[in-house]
């Protein structure tokens, strides 16, 4: 191993040499948005030189306007793709009350149809969406693609609700072609965003513009809606205005500068990659990857479970029916709690200390979250309380897996490629799990339960959940503390 600092994982770095009195044209990032690239020469500057012997490393200015341009333009693009995913489930009861199909005996109005065809079309997509978003053809013609989603998804589900009425199994068709679609869109735009030294900060803001899109998309139908508007081309004008809006954000973020050197440097460089080479990184990091996916994979069933039974969870925790305030305000400690770590998260350099920081964060707040379920049941903390801190500590604990921790571990590894290969795969592991409890709650005995049962049953799930995963994160911890990265992050340096 070289003594000097490198470039990249194969040990390349920029050597200054003396000798050179004019400076080879080098490409500065705009302070304030995408720019052309800048370049410059003067007497008195240098030449930067390619060079596997001894090297020193040019340091490149730190772009907080990069940062906030790519962070706004991609939050508002994928936050604007929920203004057609969501507002379908707004529509007059007329309609959604429609009996659409009969599955194991039971009739599934078309509003169940559309929640089940929702969740199953991003599932679904998975596996195909982590062979294209990692291939060459797709970096070569990212933007086309990605516009070609955002059209045809809003398309699909719009356009059979307003022309297909009377063929609800069309419609159905039609959310789920969208959702299928739709699914290949965080991971494609996450190749955009990862590989910086701000990754943490870009991804907080998406996960930030997340918590409020869906009320605010559910709130515009309302409006469109009591404005006289029809109710079956209210998802077309709704979805046709944000989708135009959502390819003028994506096309500005297109247009950012790449990942400086310095960002190289202290991430890994981020292409295309084979088949071969997402299963030759799995197999070197075999437990850590295996470890974060399954974590992840528990974490979005607690969080599944809550959403799809929030009424009765809500009802017995507070001893009565929530009230919609409740609703509004149960996540928002959580959306402010997990921005702020993932900012804060983004002042650490080292990425072998960033990863285990983020693994210990996350087995640390599922403990608490377990402590502070006890102290409910023993009545020594209060309802409300409990939904508050409970919000917080687990979006805490969730917002650190997934796309920070998985960009995290390829910096650490100093393997070039794209981490948006495991971050389908931990998508995929979270909707097996989302689908099984959908069908659970759709045919299975918790319909018409109590709410203090259903809670209980919460409670178990949360206890015998949060064992085998703290287990896991710790694990994952002196995993990536072996001396392997330590000099992967030191021959970054």
């Amino acid at each position: 191993m070289h003594s000097t600092p490198s470039l990249s994982s194969l040990g390349q770095g920029i050597e200054m040499s003396p000798a050179e009195t004019e400076a080879e044209p080098t490409p500065l990032v705009s302070d304030s948005g995408p720019s052309r690239q800048m370049r410059q020469r003067g007497p008195g500057t240098t030449k930067p030189r390619i060079s596997s012997g001894a090297s020193v490393l040019v340091p490149t200015s730190y772009a907080p306007g990069t940062t906030a341009w790519i962070a706004t333009t991609a939050s508002l693009c994928y936050a604007f793709s929920y203004f057609w995913r969501y507002p379908i489930f707004m529509l007059p009861k007329h309609i959604l009350d429609t009996p659409t199909m009969t599955v194991f005996g039971k009739t599934l109005s078309l509003q169940e149809c559309f929640s089940m065809s929702f969740i199953l079309g991003f599932g679904a997509a998975k596996i195909p969406a982590m062979r294209l978003a990692t291939s060459g053809f797709f970096f070569r013609h990212r933007l086309a693609l990605l516009l070609g989603i955002l059209i045809s998804s809003m398309l699909l589900v719009a356009l059979p609700i307003l022309l297909l009425e009377g063929l609800e199994f069309l419609q159905v068709l039609g959310v789920f072609s969208s959702s299928f679609i739709s699914s290949f869109l965080y991971g494609g735009m996450v190749t955009y965003l990862e590989g910086r030294q701000s990754t943490e900060i870009m991804l907080a803001a998406i996960a930030a513009s997340l918590t409020v899109a869906g009320t605010l998309s559910r709130a515009a139908a309302t409006a469109l809606l009591g404005w006289g508007l029809p109710a079956r081309l209210m998802p077309l004008v709704l979805g046709g205005c944000s989708c135009f809006l959502a390819c003028i954000c994506i096309v500005l973020t297109d247009r950012a500068p790449k990942p400086s050197r310095a960002d190289v440097a202290a991430r890994s460089a981020r292409t295309a990659m084979t088949s071969r080479q997402q299963w030759d990184f799995v197999r070197n990091h075999a437990f850590g990857v295996v470890a974060s996916i399954s974590a992840w994979a528990g974490l979005v069933g607690l969080r599944s479970f809550r959403d799809f039974y929030a009424q009765q969870v809500y009802t017995a925790a507070l001893a009565e029916p929530p009230s919609s305030k409740v609703y509004a305000m149960a996540d928002i400690p959580g959306a402010v709690t997990s921005f702020i770590s993932l900012v804060l998260m983004s002042w650490v350099k080292d990425s072998q200390k960033a990863l285990r920081l983020m693994l210990v964060i996350c087995a640390s707040g599922l403990v608490v979250i377990a402590v502070l379920t006890w102290l409910l049941r023993e009545g020594w903390l209060d309802g409300i309380s409990w939904l508050l801190l409970y919000s917080a500590a687990f979006y805490t604990s969730f917002s650190m897996l997934n796309a920070p921790l998985n960009e995290r571990i390829f910096a650490v590894s100093r393997a070039e490629g794209t981490c948006s290969f495991l971050i389908f795969a931990s998508d995929g592991a979270g909707y097996v799990v989302t689908i099984g409890l959908l069908m659970y709650q759709s045919f299975g005995p918790l319909s018409n339960t109590n709410a203090e049962v259903v809670l209980e049953l919460f409670v178990q799930l949360l206890y015998i959940l949060t064992v085998p995963i703290v287990f896991l994160l710790l694990m994952s911890v002196r995993y990536f503390s072996r001396s392997v990265y330590c000099h992967a992050h030191v021959a970054a340096l």
